[in-house]
């Protein structure tokens, strides 16, 4: 007997220890999978290097670590009340109980936690997320508001470690604008292509940022076709008569979503009109390359652009399209040395777009058509995409991300505060002596919750109710709408000028038929780039996950081989 109790007493001290470090664990796990869950936040603290499509995968696997843990945790003291108590134990401890045990009511709120994690982890299952995703998008975020508020009931601490993520998940969350829109369907493409054209002149300039140095994206929801919100590349544009758009492209083949757009662009034979929710636009990630040059006003000066790396930028399909206003601010400021290998499964694809793609000597592209036969479209030449939209300027983007990572920092510290110094030092003691299992929920677990969330939807008040002389980082002063000038006027000019070369120029788009050998195109771009005196490559890659992921391999391939020249991979799907 005596030895069955020393079992009895090690298996309880192990189920202890375990449950105690995966809480621990879990506690960090949850906060960094709300962190990665917020936009905006992590392209400015990583310099441009990681922006949402690097976030997102992320988030998935420090996610399913927080469940694990979570679950780990779980299941150990489930077991350990069971091991000391059997059932009635087990009862005792995981359901409330009248006063004054408190711990069953503590750990039925854990209990709760971990029942609501089961379906989240179902629905995120990549088969079953694929399958069922308009399930997934209407059920995650309700069922994780859900397990974090169980949690934080279960562990208040918890909640210390989720008020980072929530204050940026919060402020990078935009109220979504409802706006119109029309889709037209692109035929002849395959898939087919959608394109979106979202009408934003009611809205601020700042919405169509086409600073960002490598692109934007926006997560777009269509009226019609339920709730569901896609993050799409997109680019920004002005048009003749002063309006500003957004545009997309979306293939068919994505999924159920772009199917049923497919329809609606399709309706009686001609484009249909639209009303869309977007919430964004936001920068694209991938490194601390630009698709901007020097801007140096004398064309031949090469001295200030040899210091920027050469670029590489393979897209499959509709891949592309998100870089098209990168690549004409390209044309238009002077950028050097950038080669586009467009892989398109026929060339309808490429009819499509090839008025959009620059015809201009210092950026080669090379079309791969991985199906069909020789024709006549390899004599089509474009002059570039739409002129791009109003420029933020850098120093008004740094005025904002001030003001916004002061309050980042003060919605952040001043719960924390509160909850620390204000709850668990002063209140708690003097809310009065629970007189009943939900008197004490309410007083001692929820109260304290609610007082958090109170002080930081005050912090977030107090900024919006400021001046917006001192806090609207929209405001442009005459210096910042004379350099928008100048530069808009600038890109006019240049666009105007490789228009009218387009008749003389002897600058075209290669068109060749089967499939590129990328390590082979990396490895002629090295050489290029040394004979010209560039001393480093970007290689982006935008496309199916088989393309990114081939492109991926072949450069770490090409790495190996050139260990003496700078080089640097950013890829990622073009849904996203």
């Amino acid at each position: 007997m005596a030895r069955n109790g020393e079992d009895c007493q090690s298996w309880s001290v192990l189920l202890d220890a375990v449950g105690l470090i995966t809480c621990r664990l879990a506690r960090m796990d949850i906060g960094l999978t709300l962190l990665l869950s917020a936009r905006g936040w992590l392209y400015g603290f990583t310099g441009g290097w990681l922006a949402d499509p690097e976030s997102i995968p992320l988030h998935r696997f420090v996610g399913w670590w927080a469940i694990g843990q979570s679950a780990v945790h779980s299941v150990c003291y489930l077991i350990l009340y069971m091991v000391q108590g059997g059932w009635s134990g087990l009862l005792e401890n995981c359901f409330p109980t009248p006063l004054p045990h408190t711990l069953g009511l503590i750990n039925f709120f854990g209990v709760a936690a971990f029942v609501v994690s089961i379906p989240i982890s179902i629905y995120s299952l990549p088969m079953v997320r694929k399958r069922v995703y308009h399930i997934f998008q209407l059920t995650h975020l309700p069922l994780a508001i859900l397990f974090m508020v169980t949690s934080c009931l279960h562990d208040f601490q918890i909640l210390y470690f989720t008020i980072p993520g929530i204050v940026n998940w919060y402020v990078g969350r935009k109220k979504g604008e409802t706006l119109p829109a029309s889709a037209k369907l692109l035929k002849g493409t395959s898939g087919p292509w959608v394109e979106l054209s979202i009408d934003c002149s009611s809205i601020s300039s700042s919405y169509m940022n086409s600073s960002a140095p490598r692109g934007q994206w926006a997560s777009i929801r269509v009226a019609a076709l339920g709730r569901e919100f896609h993050p799409l590349s997109v680019v920004s544009s002005s048009r003749i008569d002063g309006s500003t758009y957004l545009s997309a492209l979306v293939s068919t083949k994505a999924g159920n979503w772009s199917k049923a757009l497919s329809k609606l662009a399709d309706f009686e034979g001609h484009g249909s009109f639209l009303e869309v929710e977007v919430d964004g636009v936001h920068p694209v990630g991938g490194g601390d390359w630009s698709f901007r040059g020097s801007m140096q006003e004398n064309d031949n000066d090469n001295d200030a652009d040899l210091g920027q790396p050469a670029i590489l930028l393979i897209a499959g399909g509709t891949g592309v399209y998100g870089w098209l206003q990168g690549l004409a601010t390209s044309v238009a400021s002077g950028r050097r040395c950038v080669h586009l290998i467009w892989c398109v499964a026929q060339e309808p694809d490429y009819e499509a777009l090839s008025e959009r793609l620059p015809v201009n000597q210092d950026i080669r592209v090379t079309v791969y058509v991985t199906r069909g036969g020789v024709s006549g479209a390899q004599s089509l030449l474009g002059n570039g995409g739409d002129l791009v939209g109003k420029f933020v300027t850098k120093r008004r983007e740094r005025e904002g991300m001030a003001s916004l990572a002061f309050q980042i920092l003060l919605a952040t510290l001043a719960p924390m505060a509160v909850g620390r110094w204000v709850w668990e030092e002063w209140m708690a003691s003097r809310v009065g002596k629970a007189n009943s299992t939900l008197h004490y929920a309410i007083t001692q677990r929820l109260l304290p919750i609610i007082l958090i969330a109170f002080t930081m939807k005050l912090v977030f008040i107090a900024f919006t109710t400021m001046p917006t002389s001192a806090n609207n980082v929209n405001a442009t002063s005459p210096d910042d709408e004379s350099e928008e000038s100048s530069l808009t006027e600038r890109m006019a000019t240049d666009k105007i000028k490789y228009a009218a070369e387009k008749s003389t120029s002897s600058y075209h788009h290669e068109m060749q038929f089967g499939r590129p050998n990328i390590a082979d195109v990396i490895t002629k771009e090295i050489e290029e780039a040394r004979t010209i005196g560039r001393t480093s490559l970007v290689v982006a890659a935008c496309g199916p996950n088989a393309l990114v992921s081939a492109a991926r391999s072949a450069f770490v391939e090409v790495v190996s081989k050139n260990k003496g020249f700078e080089m640097q991979f950013t890829g990622s799907e073009s849904q996203w």
